[in-house]
């Protein structure tokens, strides 16, 4: 595996387990209906579903890791929840956020960062 993917893994488990400190429930892992585009965590904290995007990147990279949650990619992860909510029948209130997590090289450690309601979107039902 890449060492670039080997970090995005690892910040996705950081990322798992920071979720559940919050006491969230994670209801997906990295969910797909076509095996290219993903969510990658459908949680919630008891009131709302969370579709989360999780970024990880090295701090000595100069990349911040909101800059890669462009307008397209926020496109793919609202259509995809609309599927979900479609699918699973989900009725409570979605939120979308995205957790940012930076590799620190130096000392091997990992910061994280929660950007809750980090965009929003009106999904649509099929009648």
């Amino acid at each position: 595996m890449a060492e670039h993917n080997k970090l995005g893994v690892e910040g996705e488990r950081i990322a798992y387990r920071y979720i559940e400190q919050l006491g969230y429930t994670i209801l997906e892992k990295n969910w797909s209906i076509d095996g290219k585009k993903e969510v990658d965590i459908f949680a919630t904290d008891g009131r709302d579903l969370i579709a989360i995007e999780v970024k990880t990147r090295r701090t000595d990279s100069g990349f911040d890791p909101l800059t890669a949650v462009t307008r397209q990619k926020q496109a793919n992860i609202i259509a995809l929840t609309n599927t979900y909510v479609r699918l699973k029948g989900v009725t409570q209130p979605i939120r979308f956020d995205i957790i940012a997590v930076w590799f620190h090289p130096f000392d091997q450690l990992f910061d994280i960062k929660h950007y809750k309601d980090a965009f929003r979107a009106t999904l649509r039902t099929r009648s």
